[in-house]
């Protein structure tokens, strides 16, 4: 049986994609151990479902958009730097989210209560947006010197209208992961 790496989530506009790209372009200066996401795979996760048979796909996408519906476009605002668990340590930096965040969260809730209906496992964590940048590889001294500069450097404001939500497909290749959208499905009131 085929199984297929999905996820769900929003797109940004190709010009916030230009903005993370001259940041990450700005802190590879630092050289620390990190894996910087290619800016044609910048995206919020609104929900990882991993490896599922290809079968269910069609499951996924009538709950996405059970979940979507009734939903407004909206925009959302990056801004600001972060890592997961914190800048002290971290495996993962972001940049955040201001205005939209709360938008999020409800659609993240509606996709995760609407695929929970159709047997897919709720997350563990509570939803946090954010749009991921990096993944710490090796903690080092390079990295002190990259989160030192994170903790004082501003990123944005930077708005993105926020129009549809879509079932991607990640492909994992030596090269970095190549996502492919399986299916988008338009916000409308």
């Amino acid at each position: 049986m085929a199984q297929v790496r999905t996820f769900v989530a929003v797109d940004i506009s190709d010009e916030a994609r230009r903005s993370v790209q001259d940041l990450e372009d700005e802190l590879r200066r630092y050289r620390a151990d990190v894996r910087w996401v290619a800016p044609e795979n910048l995206h919020l996760t609104l929900k990882f479902l991993g490896e599922i048979e290809e079968e269910r796909l069609e499951e996924v996408f009538f709950g996405v958009e059970e979940a979507v519906s009734g939903v407004g476009p909206f925009q959302m605002v990056l801004e600001g730097l972060g890592g997961f668990p914190g800048l002290g340590r971290p495996r993962v930096l972001w940049v955040g989210v201001s205005e939209g965040a709360g938008e999020l969260r409800d659609l993240a809730e509606r996709v995760e209560g609407s695929l929970e209906r159709r047997g897919f496992p709720r997350e563990g964590r509570p939803f946090s947006p954010h749009l991921t940048i990096g993944r710490v590889r090796q903690p080092s001294g390079r990295l002190g010197q990259l989160t030192a500069v994170m903790r004082e450097k501003d990123f944005g404001p930077e708005e993105v209208r926020v129009e549809e939500v879509k079932v991607m497909k990640s492909e994992l290749m030596p090269s970095g992961a190549v996502y492919t959208t399986l299916r988008s499905f338009a916000l409308r009131e």
